[in-house]
């Protein structure tokens, strides 16, 4: 997967959101995937990223990027569940939406610090 891909796992999941890749793949081929996952928005949620309807296909009401939930992932591994049909490509994100959802992973204060640094060195967020 590269940048800015977005999926979603397969209904034998119970995980009905999407989740995107916000890591840099192609710059940093060894290193294992960032991925976020997207949920809907409410006073109690994150507000370092708010993406809105047209902002991505899958959207369809005000929604949060769910860094708080920010995983690594080994790309061979999302290979294999695409290859399986465990995972579900979806609509790559714009380079302007990437772009918000890195820098709210900046903004971020429910981010893991570790992420945080990953893509700092990364060069993605300050």
């Amino acid at each position: 997967m590269k940048a800015g891909d977005t999926f979603t796992f397969s209904p034998r999941v119970t995980d009905r959101h999407l989740w995107m890749v916000i890591s840099d793949p192609e710059g940093f081929p060894d290193a294992p995937l960032v991925i976020v996952s997207l949920t809907s928005h409410d006073l109690s949620k994150d507000t370092a990223c708010v993406l809105n309807l047209g902002d991505h296909r899958f959207i369809r009401h005000e929604t949060s990027v769910n860094y708080r939930r920010a995983r690594y992932v080994p790309n061979s591994t999302l290979d294999l569940l695409v290859a399986r049909g465990d995972v579900i490509p979806n609509d790559p994100l714009t380079p302007d939406i990437l772009q918000r959802v890195r820098q709210g992973a900046g903004d971020s204060i429910h981010i893991k610090e570790g992420f945080r640094k990953f893509l700092a060195g990364q060069r993605l967020i300050d």
